[in-house]
């Protein structure tokens, strides 16, 4: 039995992505199906609930839980859950207009030209996008990065159940320390982890992201942490450079940077972050920011890059 904390809102993940022989049959299906753009946060957004990291989502939201998302971050369709940022897909008037409720989709990357998805269109909604700025962003200043993305969104909003079929680029461009959010757990279980904090940083990481880990570790049995990555680093869409920080065999809470001497090294320049390293073992990865992971309470926790 799993010592971890279950997904967010279900007792297990729910990865939406289909297998080899699934995605074959589906691919060939869609070559008849309308095209629907995506963004690339959309495309990001059904890369996560592909994966499971969205559990237990099963595609874009309707306009009830839109509303109740922005309005008190929950869910009516699933009993109220708590969630934080609405997760839709947005379309022309023309576009919509084309659409039938029912109607089987293609859902297609056009910064990789690539067919992403398929969706079963339920739900067609038009959205009050300055309202959703305010209420989820707590601001409509166009400088804000959310409040762009959301006001640059097609006037209607499609919804309904998904069935992804890629994970884009990531796999193969990152092969080796790409990760699911089913593999981070299976890790955190190999290390015979149960209590693991989680870290999410919007800029590269410094010596105050290194001290604030460096407490974690004391009180936790390691430390996830997600560093994001965005488009002004040439990758396209939103990353996270992940870590795993946890203590040496043999040494005790207590123990770890257990001087001041350590934790004072923090305070020097980025050289000195070897010092953390002395005592701490590492992974890098490279993954999608993962709501499953998180400790109880940032279960949903992420940021749109």
């Amino acid at each position: 039995m799993s010592r971890l904390v279950p997904p967010h809102g279900s007792p297990e993940l729910k990865p939406l992505l289909f297998n080899q022989e699934q995605r074959k049959d589906e691919v060939r299906r869609a070559e008849g199906l309308k095209k629907v753009p995506l963004t690339s946060r959309e495309t990001g957004d059904l890369i996560m609930m592909g994966i499971g990291a969205f559990t237990p989502l099963d595609g874009f939201m309707g306009k009830d839980d839109w509303k109740a998302c922005c309005a008190r971050f929950a869910l009516p369709r699933r009993k109220d859950l708590f969630w934080p940022i609405p997760i839709t897909l947005s379309a022309t008037e023309e576009l919509a207009k084309s659409i039938s409720i029912g109607e089987e989709v293609a859902l297609w990357d056009t910064e990789t030209q690539e067919l992403m998805g398929t969706m079963k269109v339920t739900e067609k909604y038009s959205i009050d996008k300055e309202h959703e700025c305010k209420e989820v962003f707590k601001t409509a200043d166009p400088a804000h990065p959310g409040v762009q993305k959301v006001m640059n969104q097609g006037p209607v909003n499609l919804a309904g159940p998904i069935k992804v079929l890629s994970e884009s680029f990531f796999p193969e461009e990152f092969k080796g320390i790409y990760q699911t959010p089913a593999e981070a757990r299976k890790l955190f279980e190999e290390r015979k982890w149960q209590r693991v904090a989680a870290l999410q940083l919007r800029n590269p990481m410094h010596n105050s992201h290194a001290y604030l880990a460096w407490v974690a570790i004391e009180g936790c049995d390691g430390v996830y942490i997600h560093q994001l990555l965005g488009n002004r680093f040439g990758l396209g869409q939103g990353l996270a450079v992940s870590i795993l920080l946890n203590q040496l065999p043999g040494e005790e809470h207590g123990d770890v940077g257990g001087d001041a001497g350590h934790r004072n090294d923090c305070n020097r320049n980025d050289q000195d972050d070897l010092s953390l390293k002395s005592k701490a073992t590492e992974r890098h990865s490279v993954m999608r920011a993962d709501s499953s992971t998180a400790p109880p309470g940032m279960e949903t926790a992420r940021k749109r890059v």
